[in-house]
């Protein structure tokens, strides 16, 4: 892997990582190669599923088809997304699944599609200016 690479990655985990607690249930939604839930395992988080539309991923299935592949609503803490958003509209999913005051982080080479924020009926969006 190119050494730029291999930095952004580094610096992508520790940024979506710095207020995470340990024991959050973190939901990787397009987890790829598997790459950012190697780093988080590695670091002690153990609650973390990585899904995927193929292998290597923890679960092999479709996001906007949860329900049939053992996902449960709002049982997750933390959902991320890097660069989906772009190519499949599951915000309602993503709502779906996480618990009430949940964290989203996504990021999208489309500027006004990046979000981090707490979602649910105690929470408001927290979006970036």
């Amino acid at each position: 892997m190119p050494l730029l690479s291999q930095y952004a990655r580094k610096r992508k985990v520790s940024y979506f990582t710095r207020e995470l607690p340990k024991e959050a249930r973190i939901l990787e939604v397009g987890c790829g190669d598997g790459w950012f839930g190697v780093q988080l395992k590695s670091a002690g988080y153990k609650n973390y599923v990585g899904l995927d539309l193929k292998a290597p991923a923890d679960i092999v299935g479709d996001i906007l088809e949860w329900k049939g592949i053992g996902l449960h609503p709002e049982s997750f803490d933390v959902i991320i997304a890097f660069e989906l958003v772009e190519h499949v509209d599951c915000f309602q999913e993503f709502f779906d699944l996480l618990r009430p005051g949940g964290l989203l982080m996504l990021t999208s080479p489309i500027p006004h599609m990046q979000i981090t924020g707490a979602f649910g009926p105690e929470s408001e969006a927290d979006q970036p200016p």
